[in-house]
């Protein structure tokens, strides 16, 4: 029988990311700690067609529907290290000695020999929703999100059984690109570069089973038996039994987003990842111990395509959890800031708004009267044809997010790459780029160039015109603050441009 193949993907988060399975009425939206691996699934959906013509629907049918490929949720990699989610044992441990856990458990990870312990980071942000129509806040539409932060890894484990692998190279088209993925990716959010990993670190595995077994979830398990823990599901004998006082189970509500069908799936209870589930019975015999091990290998329950199902038996994090609880952490020694540490970034910029916003705020005044006009014409053509304004140009989110970008950047390269590259630029691929590149009819703005939004802002920030405007010579580092500076100008100012043309208009 041929082995399914497993690759190894590094995930590495570009922007903030928002991973959300649970839509809540109150309170901010929260973010998963983990990738999930639906999210990878439906990213390669947007060649289902093309699959399925090649290997007809038998091929659609066993990689996207019957888990012949499958996504592992993407862990926190920390120092070329893959973490687990940290044992509720752990915090059983703790409370038992009168305790309180320190840290919000649930986002929390662990090396697979108990001794690293990690938090992921995360970022509250409040936004409002912007009526298209008008152009100006939508009533009573405040909401805030806490999302995963840039700059941090994942890694996920993806197996194609045999009968799949004819999907691979359109596997491939994922490797070493920058994509868009989660919610409100459309926006600011969800930017991740998908690498290849050829060398990749090795992942944390079962361990010895015999007479005794206890499973750490490393992610959601969904069982096939609304609510039930049978010994089978996870590929026990039914002589064995499960452990209820080494078991430390947590429940949540799961409802996967469909987004073919743009909404959330039926609500399934399912095992939080890092709980620990205890089983115990006669000696398995080595065919009995295999099998366990090939069930958890292939994923239990229900949604293993998704990354649903993993589990581990006897990881050697569960004997080891307390040597990490008893442990002190070492004692930071902070060493002097480099070039591209964060402080020192900072306070470059903060140098840079002071010898630069002059020379910025030049360059702004000198392209909103263009935008100015690029908006009229076209709102004046939405309302002949009968479309949104929003659909012809840029809305004020939009502004907010190249400028997040712009904020991102770090260099005139980098935030080129970011607003305009032809495959991963904010203003040049995905749905949101069709607004900033729709060019108004029988406009000229600039010369020999579109009238559209992508064009004035492109040559707000080209090189040449920030040379031109620049009070003293400036160096590369200076030109892509002052190309910074310029972008969070405009990104206020076109905005309000925006409300008082609206004004303006209801006036009339």
């Amino acid at each position: 029988m041929t082995a399914a193949t497993e690759i190894i993907l590094r995930l590495d988060l570009e922007s903030d990311a928002l991973f959300i399975d649970a839509p809540t009425s109150a309170g901010p939206q929260e973010t998963l700690s983990t990738i999930p691996g639906g999210v990878l699934l439906g990213l390669l959906a947007r060649w289902y067609a093309e699959i399925e013509a090649e290997g007809g629907p038998d091929l659609s049918w066993r990689v996207f529907h019957a888990g012949g490929l499958r996504f592992g949720n993407g862990l926190p990699l920390v120092n070329g290290q893959p973490l687990v989610p940290l044992p509720r044992s752990w915090t059983a441990e703790k409370k038992a000695r009168g305790e309180k856990p320190s840290d919000d458990e649930s986002r929390m990870f662990v090396s697979e020999d108990g001794r690293v312990r990690h938090q992921v980071a995360t970022r509250l942000a409040r936004r409002t929703a912007i009526d298209d129509k008008t152009g100006r806040v939508r009533g009573g539409f405040l909401f805030a999100y806490r999302a995963l932060t840039e700059g941090q890894s994942f890694i996920s484990r993806v197996t194609v059984a045999p009968e799949a692998k004819a999907a691979l190279p359109f596997l491939a088209r994922l490797y070493d690109r920058t994509w868009r993925i989660g919610r409100s990716r459309h926006a600011e959010y969800g930017r991740v570069r998908i690498t290849r990993l050829d060398d990749p670190p090795a992942l944390p595995a079962h361990s010895r089973t015999r007479d005794a077994v206890r499973l750490l979830a490393v992610s959601d398990v969904a069982p096939t038996k609304h609510g039930r823990l049978d010994v089978d599901l996870f590929g026990l004998p039914d002589t064995w039994q499960p452990c209820p006082g080494k078991t430390f189970v947590a429940w949540r509500a799961l409802s996967v987003y469909n987004g073919h069908r743009r909404a959330f799936d039926r609500e399934r209870q399912v095992i939080v990842p890092g709980s620990v589930l205890a089983f115990t019975g006669p000696a398995l015999l080595p065919d009995q111990a295999n099998h366990l091990r090939a069930t958890l290998d292939a994923g239990v329950g229900l949604g293993t395509e998704r990354g649903l199902g993993a589990c581990l038996a006897n990881p050697p994090v569960l004997e080891r959890a307390k040597e990490a609880v008893d442990q002190k952490p070492p004692t930071a020694v902070v060493p002097a800031a480099p070039p591209d540490d964060p402080l020192f970034a900072w306070l470059t910029r903060r140098h840079a708004a002071r010898t630069l916003g002059d020379d910025a705020r030049t360059i702004a005044r000198a392209f909103e009267p263009l935008f100015k006009t690029l908006y009229e014409t076209q709102w004046r053509e939405a309302r002949v044809s009968g479309r949104a304004l929003g659909d012809l140009a840029p809305s004020p989110s939009q502004w907010g997010a190249v400028r997040d970008e712009a904020n991102r950047a770090t260099n005139l390269d980098d935030l080129n790459g970011r607003l305009f590259d032809k495959d991963t630029g904010y203003c040049a691929a995905g749905v949101g780029a069709r607004v900033w590149n729709e060019e108004a009819p029988g406009l000229t703005l600039l010369k020999d160039k579109p009238a559209s939004a992508r064009a004035l802002l492109e040559a707000a920030i080209d090189p040449k015109t920030l040379c031109e405007h620049a009070t003293a010579d400036v160096s590369d580092a200076d030109r892509a603050e002052l190309a910074r500076l310029v972008v969070a100008d405009l990104a206020v100012h076109v905005p309000r441009l925006m409300a008082d043309l609206a004004r303006e208009e209801e006036a009339r």
